[in-house]
């Protein structure tokens, strides 16, 4: 999510209210260059409409707006949406770490059996 803010922030046009819905109607063109874009260049409009945002995120967004900052809000958001995705994979990290130790003591403990199984065996043979 961290990433999508980026690119709003980079899109944002200070011109524009965030929450008018104007602009998204016809199709969309760029910034600098006024050329339609293609379908495929539309995936970070796609992903804007399809999430579905905090109330903090649209309460920042509109505190922005009022201040005329909202490059400065919508980049907090992105660092605070980054740093939960960073937590979220170093816990899940610290997760797998158990389960894999597990897995590798059984892979071991299989291998070691399969050693001694038919040394044991030849053993009692004779």
């Amino acid at each position: 999510m961290g990433s999508f803010f980026n690119v709003v922030i980079l899109r944002y046009d200070p011109k524009q209210s965030f929450f008018n819905l104007d602009h998204l109607t016809g199709r969309s063109k760029c910034v600098h260059c006024h050329k339609q874009l293609k379908w495929y260049e539309l995936f970070p409009v796609i992903s804007f409409m399809a999430l579905d945002f905090p109330l903090l995120v649209a309460n920042l967004v509109a505190i922005g707006e009022s201040t005329g900052k909202v490059d400065k809000l919508l980049e907090k958001i992105s660092d605070f949406y980054t740093r939960q995705v960073d937590e979220t994979a170093a816990n899940l990290v610290e997760l797998i770490q158990p389960i894999l130790m597990v897995v590798i003591a059984v892979f071991v403990g299989i291998l070691f059996a399969s050693i001694l199984m038919p040394i044991y065996n030849l053993a009692q043979a004779f």
